[in-house]
């Protein structure tokens, strides 16, 4: 009996590491900071992660994210940002077309021409804390 309720202990002990982990440190969000930068780095985007401490209350964490890069790549980012292994919720959504000078991602199409073609996602996102 006592076999089994160390075991019972350990296999809880595991359980609640893995819920800890769906939520962010609010002393320590570098890690989940770090992640959402991995994302980006991964699909190719550049990414700028401002905290919104005006909103960031109680359990809550708000940050807004402006990801740029092509259509498909910021698409990407918003699929993986879903998969996250945290409880994110997204509060608001801005998906822009950009086709100033002013962040172009340049392609090359079949008949030479280069142009420059930049998508910008603009993301409120809120995580809990523990």
């Amino acid at each position: 009996l006592a076999g089994e309720t160390q075991v019972l202990i350990k296999d809880r002990a595991r359980d609640f590491a893995k819920i800890n982990k769906f939520f962010v440190d609010r002393e320590r969000p570098i890690g989940f900071i770090e992640d959402l930068e991995g994302i980006a780095k991964k699909t190719k985007n550049r990414t700028a992660i401002d905290f919104v401490e005006a909103q960031s209350k109680g359990k809550s964490l708000f940050f807004k994210l402006t990801i740029e890069g092509s259509e498909y790549s910021t698409r990407k980012y918003l699929k993986l940002l879903e998969l996250m292994p945290y409880k994110v919720k997204v509060e608001s959504l801005t998906f822009q077309k950009i086709t100033t000078g002013e962040t172009p991602i340049s392609f090359r199409q079949p008949q030479g021409l280069e142009i420059s073609v930049s998508r910008r996602l603009i993301v409120l996102i809120q995580v809990d804390t523990l």
